[in-house]
């Protein structure tokens, strides 16, 4: 296992030459999009240095492992829920260890989301997508355009359809963290759901849950969840940016919190276990407007939104991860 540290940044999107489309919304397409940017490369991108470790093409399921010389040598299944089904979900599994496509040792994660709306007649499908990726951990942002607006209007509805994703290490403070592998996305109370759609990370103060294992990686998981920095109105967000209304856009990492309050006093379940890798809360609400994706500067460096209800109040940095 490894904990290598400043680990350059890929990223990928659809408007790329040669980049797989999302066009009928289903989950092969996510898994064929996860292949090219993650292991084969697409264009004149190369892949993200993770490998596929199991792979199941009738059932539309597949495994990765992340790095295991820079990183955890940790492993995500993403699947159909249902095969042949046109409106089916999207469902993904993580674990510490794989010992095949259904077995998973210490797993840390488990959510379904939903991609194809036809079905409620309302026109939110998945289109366009962006993976942001390190070796050690990716993010994955598949956007739903409500009506056809690729903005952050997307109201609380469409969050629901707006699926913003992290699979990977966490950058942990205990050197070489054998649970530091997990997934991340929004859920109401806890880190595992499949009867619940998990959407959006990002509304007026979205926490978000998922679980871990203690830094020896011994068998008692316990929920972490990290918190909104900002309680800023995102109903009342303006409209500008940062730099053409001269209001600072103030970045501040992201911490990663035991849930419970009986947590956090031993050396293997810290209170604080780390950060989220290359992500930022920002003081500045505003980009309403603003059409995804695009890259925005701050103190010199590059940044991108993560998408959520009428404003992004999170940044995820397109430079460099675990510094």
């Amino acid at each position: 296992m490894g904990d290598t540290r400043n680990l350059p940044v890929t990223s990928y999107y659809s408007h790329d030459a040669g980049a797989p489309q999302i066009s009928s919304a289903t989950p092969q397409e996510v898994i064929a999009v996860l292949r090219k940017c993650l292991v084969d490369g697409y264009g004149d991108k190369a892949g993200a240095g993770w490998v596929v470790a199991f792979e199941d093409a009738v059932n539309n399921a597949i495994a990765f492992r992340n790095s295991t010389a820079d990183g955890s040598g940790g492993y995500v299944k993403v699947y159909s829920q249902s095969v042949g089904n046109p409106f089916s979900y999207l469902r993904i599994n993580t674990a510490v260890n794989m010992l095949d496509m259904d077995t998973f040792v210490n797993p840390t994660g488990y959510r379904q989301y939903t991609l194809n709306k036809n079905d409620n007649s309302n026109n939110a499908n998945a289109n366009n997508w962006e993976i942001h990726a390190t070796t050690r951990g990716f993010w994955l942002f598949i956007h739903c355009f409500y009506y056809g607006d690729p903005s952050f209007a997307l109201g609380s509805q469409a969050m629901l359809y707006q699926n913003n994703i992290f699979v990977g290490d966490l950058d942990c403070a205990t050197p070489n963290d054998a649970g530091q592998f997990t997934l991340i996305s929004a859920n109401s109370t806890n880190g595992d759901s499949a009867s619940s759609f998990a959407g959006s990370l990002v509304g007026g103060g979205a926490t978000w849950y998922y679980n871990l294992y203690p830094t020896d990686s011994s068998n008692n998981t316990r929920s972490q969840y990290v918190s909104q920095r900002y309680s800023i109105a995102t109903s009342t967000a303006l409209s500008g940016t940062s730099s053409t209304i001269g209001i600072p856009n103030l970045l501040t990492p992201k911490l990663v919190h035991v849930a419970d309050t009986s947590g956090g006093r031993s050396v293997t379940v810290p209170k604080v276990r780390g950060v989220v890798p290359g992500v930022y809360d920002g003081s500045f609400h505003g980009y309403s407007n603003s059409v995804v994706p695009f890259v925005e500067l701050i103190d010199g460096r590059q940044f991108t939104p993560i998408r959520g209800n009428l404003a992004p109040t999170v940044w995820v940095d397109l430079e460099e991860w675990y510094v």
